[in-house]
Formats: C-alpha cells, structure tokens, sequence
C-alpha cells in the first residue's frame, strides 16, 4: 500500500525534491535579504536564486481555474518553478490564520 503524505513528510509529496530545492533557495533569499522589504524584491530576488540554481521560472503565468468542469475564475501565478511547483509570494511580518 502507498505512503500517504503527511505535513510532515515533503519527501511524500509529488515534487518533493524540487519543493526541498525551492524551499532552500528561500532561506537563501530571506537569510540575505532579511525582511520588510517589497513584494516585488523577494519575486526579484527569488527568480534570480532559482535561475542560479540551475531552475527554470516563469513568472505571472495566467492560471484559469476549473470546478466540476465549469471555469470559476483566473489569476496570475506568481512564479512556477520546473512546470511544475506553484509559488504564491507573500511580503508581510504574520500571516493571518
């Protein structure tokens, strides 16, 4: 039987490799870069990490979203990392629970 993910567990999930390289070019970012800076900055900075990393990113790729078969709606995606990882940037001191 297959190993169901849990929190816990990034090696569980579909692209856990890539999300563990993701995630570590982030500390890279957010280490050298401290906080409080814009939004924009951090998108900047980022894409410039992953591309270091050896990563292809696109940016505000336009997403259409789909429910039950019915389109509900669209957005940008902030960056998506391989064809594959969603990343949605967030500039701020606490996220709200």
């Amino acid at each position: 039987m297959p190993q169901k993910a849990t929190p816990t567990s990034r090696s569980a999930l579909l692209h856990g490799a890539l999300t563990e390289r993701i995630l570590g070019v982030f500390f890279q970012v957010h280490f050298e870069l401290g906080f409080g800076l814009a939004e924009s900055v951090y998108s900047n900075a980022m894409t410039c990490a992953l591309m270091d990393a050896g990563l292809t990113v696109e940016r505000e790729v336009p997403i259409t979203v789909f429910f039950r078969g019915i389109q509900v709606g669209s957005f940008r995606a902030d960056q998506i990392v391989e064809s594959a990882v969603l990343l949605e940037l967030k500039a701020t001191r606490v996220l709200e629970q």
